[in-house]
């Protein structure tokens, strides 16, 4: 009887694990995200695998889920210790499914998403005022 006990609780927890338990991908992106702009109405849209461009309360993001760390990264994070302002001074845009565009404080960066290497700045540019 006991082993019978035993296999159930095995298969059981088998089909909890197969359904995903837990948030999805996106679920933790939009999460994340209302927490980052500490505004709940955030809204995301595809633009590649894995890479989502969020807006909300204002502001405009692009995120993508970088596997190894399990988590979502923020372009806007990454620009805002490139660019002289904080992150809530910064708009993020897409140029295309692998470049985007970070504008903050009278500067402009454009990233590449490269393969392998992850995000490189493709240009740094000051904007007219």
């Amino acid at each position: 009887m006991e082993s019978r006990s035993i296999a159930w609780a095995v298969v059981a927890m088998s089909a909890v694990a197969a359904a995903g338990c837990g948030p999805s991908r996106l679920t933790q992106l939009r999460v994340q995200a209302a927490s980052d702009y500490q505004c709940r109405a955030v809204e995301t849209r595809p633009v590649a695998a894995y890479v989502e461009y969020v807006s909300g309360c204002g502001r405009s993001d692009v995120y993508w889920f970088e596997g190894a760390q399990d988590r979502w990264v923020s372009i806007g994070e990454r620009a805002a210790m490139e660019l002289p302002c904080d992150r809530v001074g910064i708009q993020v845009g897409v140029l295309d499914t692998r470049t985007y565009i970070a504008q903050g404080c009278g500067q402009r960066v454009v990233y590449k998403a490269l393969p392998y290497v992850g995000l490189v700045i493709e240009s740094r540019t000051a904007m007219a005022p």
